[in-house]
């Protein structure tokens, strides 16, 4: 990430509200708290937007999500399938703008989580706020929905093909009607979903996520 620096002696003064918004966004990560300051400067020179704090901000997390798209991908890309499916889990979890679970929802949906939280939470991809877990940025969530919902990627197997060779197994778990649902899915992770359903304690959950982002993001 490049190195970018604001004037010295500047009259422009961030509010309470922009400086807790850049916190939230970044989730202690220094170099990605810089870059947000950096924008919202940057914002306050746009003779088109300087007077909205509304157009700043959108302004700021337009430039953000591009500037650091390439360290989400690494760190997903760094993570196991059960790490994802752990990440991916917290979709489900909206509170507002916070994407947070307790310790005692995680074990009644995801049996065998915790040493992927503990390994998420010492790369400090999800953070610990009272009793909840959450993940570190609304942007990273923003990134992962986007990753999983991409299907413009194309699988070298036809939809049908795959669907032959899971659907008995769908059928077993109690879960009809897949196809839909899969098809909001980027194929890169259709075997990711099946995984997803084999290890959450009630498969349905895997859907309700699948439909749920659908619904906010699709």
């Amino acid at each position: 990430m490049p190195k970018r620096r604001m004037p010295k002696n500047s009259k422009v003064k961030f509010t309470n509200e922009e400086i807790n918004k850049i916190i939230n966004l970044t989730g202690g990560y220094t170099s990605f708290f810089q870059a947000a300051c950096f924008f919202l400067y940057d914002s306050y020179s746009k003779y088109n937007i300087r007077d909205s704090e509304k157009t700043r901000w959108s302004y700021v997390e337009e430039n953000f999500n591009i500037e650091l798209r390439s360290h989400f991908a690494y760190f997903w890309n760094k993570s196991r399938d059960e790490e994802k499916i752990l990440l991916s889990l917290f979709v489900l979890s909206k509170q507002k703008d916070r994407y947070c679970i307790t310790e005692d929802r995680l074990n009644k949906i995801y049996p065998g989580y915790k040493n992927y939280l503990e390994c998420l939470h010492d790369r400090s991809l999800i953070i610990k706020k009272d009793k909840d877990y959450c993940l570190f940025s609304p942007a990273f969530v923003d990134w992962i929905i986007k990753e999983l919902t991409d299907i413009s990627k194309k699988d070298e197997k036809p939809f049908e093909e795959w669907l032959r060779q899971y659907k008995k197994g769908f059928f077993e778990k109690g879960i009809q009607n897949i196809e839909s649902e899969i098809e909001k899915v980027n194929p890169r992770y259709w075997e990711l979903l099946v995984k997803a359903i084999d290890l959450v304690k009630d498969p349905k959950v895997v859907l309700e996520i699948i439909d749920k982002i659908g619904k906010f993001y699709g």
